[in-house]
């Protein structure tokens, strides 16, 4: 009886220890000052080899998720525009059919705001997205950026 419950100790220990977690996708960000209270949210996911970050602008529904990031709302800022991305590969994807716009290796996505306030202030952005391999495509998740906006002149219009 001790050497069954060894064995199955052993075999469940062996299964545990073969389970790989992937966590392909690490993001960073930082801050570009601008002029009159204005500043650009730079937000980069470094992507390892094999993997795909896709476009915040893909054919269908039908596929993959497209990358989506939402800025929380506050008063401190206005946003300016749309989470802005450089030109992604576009490459038909036989897994599902269809033309896929996607990132490799680092992507940076930018954002610009305009503070209301002169003094310093937190700021969270959410980004969800999902990543594939040529075998494997992982559930999509949500991952929250952290900004800290220093104090800024803020221009006379938006006193």
């Amino acid at each position: 009886m001790r050497a069954f419950f060894l064995s199955i100790l052993l075999f469940f220990s062996a299964t545990i220890s073969n389970a790989q977690i992937f966590d392909p996708v690490s993001w960073k960000t930082e801050i570009k000052e601008l002029e009159n209270g204005r500043f650009e949210l730079q937000m980069t996911a470094s992507i390892e080899e094999g993997w795909h970050l896709y476009s915040q602008s893909l054919p269908s529904d039908d596929g993959p998720i497209a990358t989506e990031f939402t800025l929380k709302e506050s008063t401190d800022f206005l946003i300016e525009g749309k989470v802005n991305e450089p030109k992604p590969k576009t490459e038909f994807d036989p897994n599902f059919d269809m033309d896929l716009n996607y990132f490799e290796d680092e992507v940076t996505f930018t954002q610009v705001i305009k503070s209301n306030v002169t003094d310093a202030y937190k700021m969270t952005a959410e980004v969800y997205f999902m990543v594939c391999d040529a075998e494997k495509c992982l559930p999509p998740e949500y991952v929250d950026l952290e900004f800290d906006i220093s104090a800024s002149a803020v221009s006379a219009e938006t006193s």
